[in-house]
This record gives C-alpha cells, sequence and structure tokens, in this order.
C-alpha cells in the first residue's frame, strides 16, 4: 500500500484580512514563499501538528482555529514524491494583529 503522510497548513490572517506568509529557509524550495506548516509527527492530531508547526516557524501562540480542508498533495523532498494528505485550519486573528491560537 502507499500510505500518505498527514500534512497540515495554518491560513492566519490579521484583523485587516492579510493573510501570514513565511519565506522558506530550507529546501525544498528554499527562499519562497510559504504558509506555515508541515508534517504531523508520531501520535500527533492535526491540531497539534498546526500548534508546533506555527510556533516553530512563527513564535506565534495558536488560541482558536476552524477547518477548513483536506485535499492529496504531493510533496517533492530529496528527488522523491511524497504522498501526503494536507489539512487547513483556519487560526482567527485578534485586534493585536497576527496571532493563532487553538484549544484542544
Amino acid at each position: 500500500y502507499i500510505n500518505p503522510k498527514a500534512a497540515v497548513v495554518a491560513v492566519i490572517t490579521n484583523t485587516k484580512g492579510d493573510i501570514l506568509v513565511c519565506r522558506r529557509a530550507k529546501d525544498p524550495a528554499k527562499g519562497t514563499l510559504d504558509m506555515p506548516g508541515g508534517f504531523t509527527d508520531l501520535n500527533e492530531t492535526a491540531e497539534e501538528a498546526v500548534i508546533r508547526e506555527v510556533k516553530e516557524e512563527t513564535g506565534l501562540t495558536v488560541t482558536a482555529t476552524r477547518y477548513l480542508f483536506s485535499l492529496p498533495n504531493t510533496y517533492k523532498y530529496s528527488g522523491l514524491n511524497v504522498p501526503a494528505v494536507s489539512v487547513g485550519l483556519y487560526l482567527f486573528p485578534t485586534s493585536d494583529g497576527f496571532i493563532a491560537k487553538l484549544m484542544v
């Protein structure tokens, strides 16, 4: 069987509706713009993964979220095509700008 890897992406906005993007620090696609996210770790839920990824990549603390979508995806890494299922989560803004928080 070909089993996909679970991945998460955070859609984070501020009170003006701007979407937060990050510049990738590592390959693949080093230097390009991307939304915060990544693969889930063993025994980690999508919610736990997005909390961890957002904290690692932006320093923001997740405070509230809503499920947006899931879709099949292919992640190109080290010359391999890794099958993935991406889960998108919307992270709600607060009056002080970009912020993300999730209650698990």
